[in-house]
């Protein structure tokens, strides 16, 4: 992904207690178009690392899928819906069994990891400046990990923002730190196709999800 496109993408993410920069309904849309575009101005070669883009749109659709029978208010297409409140507080075993595969899925799913893989290494590949690891983990913590500490604290203004933005590139960091390790649990259930167990994972996550949200 080339870094203007990271860079772009960034502006529709939420921060913390921060709604994104450009916070609009599509919002999410328009971070899905960037993505794909990025599959585009990279080799051909490596075109199959996009499986992340397939996985967190499974995510985003199970998690839309949950606000829209949860009644959490807020634009399904924007990320800063699920940001707002943590699904987790809100959702019962069968919820938090999906967002826990899902979370396995995306991490399973990480971009870098697989092109590590095939070199022997489980740690992250920093290309591209850094940025395409570093979006790919603040998506997954907007997503699935919104956890606010000026919440349980009771910090407000200024110093409540501060304390959020600040966890949440802790929290972004810890899952790059974990998605570094995934390819090794993905390899010991599906001999070393991680793409396999993301597919798994995610589809663990999406049912019980619908088994939460009960659509039908």
């Amino acid at each position: 992904m080339s870094p203007a496109l990271c860079a772009a993408a960034f502006y529709f993410v939420p921060v913390g207690s921060l709604p994104p920069f450009f916070s609009f309904e599509y919002g999410g849309f328009a971070v899905a178009v960037l993505m794909l575009l990025s599959a585009f101005v990279r080799p051909r070669s490596e075109r199959r690392l996009g499986s992340f883009f397939v996985v967190f749109c499974a995510a985003w659709g199970a998690s839309a899928l949950f606000v829209s029978s949860a009644g959490v208010p807020g634009a399904l297409g924007c990320l800063g819906t699920y940001s707002v409140m943590p699904l987790w507080s809100v959702s019962g075993a069968w919820g938090r069994a999906g967002m826990s595969f899902l979370f396995l899925a995306l991490l399973c799913a990480f971009p870098e990891n697989a092109g590590r893989r095939e070199e022997g290494c489980a740690s992250i590949r920093f290309d591209d400046g850094g940025l395409r690891p570093l979006l790919y983990a603040a998506l997954t913590v907007a997503l699935l990990l919104p956890w606010n500490p000026s919440v349980v604290v009771g910090a407000g203004g200024v110093w409540g923002f501060f304390c959020d933005f600040v966890f949440f590139w802790v929290k972004a960091a810890a899952v790059c730190a974990a998605a570094g390790f995934a390819p090794r649990f993905a390899a010991m259930l599906t001999r070393g196709r991680s793409d396999i167990a993301a597919a798994a994972f995610a589809l663990c996550g999406v049912v019980c999800v619908a088994a939460e949200a009960r659509p039908f």
